[in-house]
């Protein structure tokens, strides 16, 4: 078990002998941990980038509803100051 933590310690493999079951071994579990690190970057990666969508999707919407409230503002204002004085001025389509 001793021997064992040696190499779990160890960041990167150890120079292996040709042939050698025992180096190929560690090879390999050298080559899964990696694996599994980097599916794990991948999947916060993925996950980062979906919660930053999740959030701008929600701001734009917030301004959308914002300019969607203003404009309704601004249509009922200019509907309570009559349309008299409008009326009156000629359409492109009307010269």
């Amino acid at each position: 078990m001793k021997r064992f933590r040696e190499y779990a310690d160890l960041t990167a493999p150890p120079e292996g002998c040709a042939d050698c079951e025992e180096c190929e071994l560690l090879d390999r579990l050298f080559d899964a941990e990696t694996y599994r690190s980097n599916n794990a970057r991948s999947y916060s990666n993925a996950r980062d980038s979906y919660q930053r969508s999740i959030i701008l999707d929600h701001i734009i919407r917030g301004h959308h509803q914002h300019l969607a409230v203003n404009s309704g503002r601004w249509e009922l204002e200019l509907e309570s100051r009559g349309t008299d004085s409008f009326d009156s001025v000629p359409a492109d389509w009307d010269i």
